[in-house]
């Protein structure tokens, strides 16, 4: 049966740090212009969010918060999301993000990619995936934080390849710009010089549907650009056990051990953005 409707997750972690109004607000009004369809409806910066939503109110809000603000949508497409600064906790400094859930049908898939693509644009975006959700990624989610992939799982490994996903100037340096556009993947588009989109298949309501001809193409797109960039299960067997022993389903900080750090991973812009680098709770200058 045909999919009617398709919950997709964006996971978007920002090169900009959000850290004043303007910006802040600014990632509301990218949203407001260039997907209108998806546009917020309520928001807080706590639940319940049930403010009607007022741009004029968040951005008087977000010149005095350091908290993110929540948003969501109570018609089609029904969803929600969430827009945070950068943030310095010990494990690290995180990325400030644009995060959303939105039930679509395929009317707004090309509008939902093109939406993406400006926010990689004009918030200079080190990595976005679009994501499903499907039975069979709940066991894969449980090494990416469960909904949303952070910038300290990067800092150790990237997760997977998921059916679409922008990579910026920290993934090019990594990967290498020719490597990228020559993958096998349905559509590789070079954004600009800092930005390349990628996308598995045809389109995301196929690959819920075949799910097992998603799977393989994925697999043979992560083949193709692997050199022990991507989570690897058999290269980190002890990390899986403390998992499976310790739980939750969701994963934390404190399970990943600085021997699990044996992956290729990029440098992000956000270590630069601060006089003060934080790595593993450490800090130097």
């Amino acid at each position: 049966m045909k999919s009617r409707i398709l919950e997709c997750r964006v996971n978007s972690l920002l090169g900009v740090m959000l850290d004043d109004a303007e910006s802040f607000t600014n990632a509301f009004k990218c949203i407001l212009t260039n997907f209108p369809e998806a546009a917020p409806e309520r928001w807080n910066i706590v639940e319940p969010i049930n403010k009607p939503f007022d741009i004029h109110e968040i951005e008087k809000k977000a010149s005095s918060s350091n908290f993110d603000m929540l948003w969501k949508r109570i018609s089609y497409p029904k969803g929600w999301g969430s827009i945070q600064k950068i943030t310095y906790p010990k494990k690290g400094a995180q990325h400030a993000r644009f995060d959303f859930e939105l039930k679509i049908r395929r009317d707004l898939e090309s509008k939902l990619c093109c939406f993406l693509k400006k926010i990689a644009s004009k918030f200079s975006t080190d990595y976005i995936s679009i994501n499903f959700s499907h039975p069979e990624y709940c066991r894969f989610q449980r090494l990416s934080d469960g909904e949303f992939v952070p910038t300290w799982v990067l800092r150790k490994w990237l997760p997977d390849i998921f059916w679409g996903q922008i990579f910026g100037r920290p993934y090019i340096d990594l990967f290498g710009m020719e490597k990228l556009l020559s993958c096998p993947a349905y559509k590789v588009e070079m954004i600009s010089d800092d930005l390349v989109y990628m996308q598995i298949t045809e389109s995301i309501f196929d690959a819920a549907e075949d799910y097992s001809y998603f799977d393989a193409k994925r697999n043979e797109a992560k083949m193709f650009l692997d050199d022990n960039i991507f989570f690897d299960p058999e290269k980190s067997v002890e990390y899986v056990r403390r998992l499976q022993s310790q739980g939750p389903e969701i994963f934390e900080a404190n399970k990943i051990f600085p021997e699990d750090h044996i992956y290729k991973t990029p440098e992000f812009k956000i270590d630069k953005l601060s006089p003060i680098n934080w790595f593993g709770g450490k800090m130097s200058q």
